[in-house]
């Protein structure tokens, strides 16, 4: 369970690591963005398809997969908005982002608070088997 969760932060850690987005870009590097946007899109929803599965981070994890399903839209509305020079709503799509990252952020702190309790448990039980 240790080594599952351990790889599993490990994972989202890396998941979450994303570009700055910028929320004006001139034409000529527009499709830099475009770029760097799909590429972590695509690294995003292929790596939560292959999350270990802890049972004390499964509503996580479908969060997670939830917003995987979300991105392809996500990705559209903020490139659209950048073409149009739309400042307001690429600053709104970006911060939608950063609102649903900084949710499973918080809930996978939680959940990890619950894996540890769940091995101290473990632990305990084991050293008084132990003990005899």
């Amino acid at each position: 369970l240790l080594s599952r969760t351990t790889a599993y932060v490990a994972t989202v850690e890396v998941m979450f690591n994303r570009p700055d987005y910028p929320l004006t870009v001139s034409d000529a590097d527009l499709g830099e963005v475009a770029e760097m946007t799909a590429t972590w899109v695509s690294r995003f929803i292929a790596t939560s398809s292959s999350l270990p599965t802890i049972n004390a981070l499964e509503t996580h994890q479908s969060a997670i997969v939830d917003l995987a399903g979300r991105l392809p839209d996500w990705q559209s509305r903020y490139l659209d908005a950048l073409r149009a020079s739309d400042v307001d709503a690429a600053g709104e799509v970006v911060g939608e982002l950063e609102t649903s990252i900084a949710f499973l952020e918080t809930d996978l702190d939680q959940a990890v608070a619950e894996v540890a309790a769940e091995l101290t448990g473990q632990r305990a039980a084991l050293m008084a088997d132990l003990r005899g």
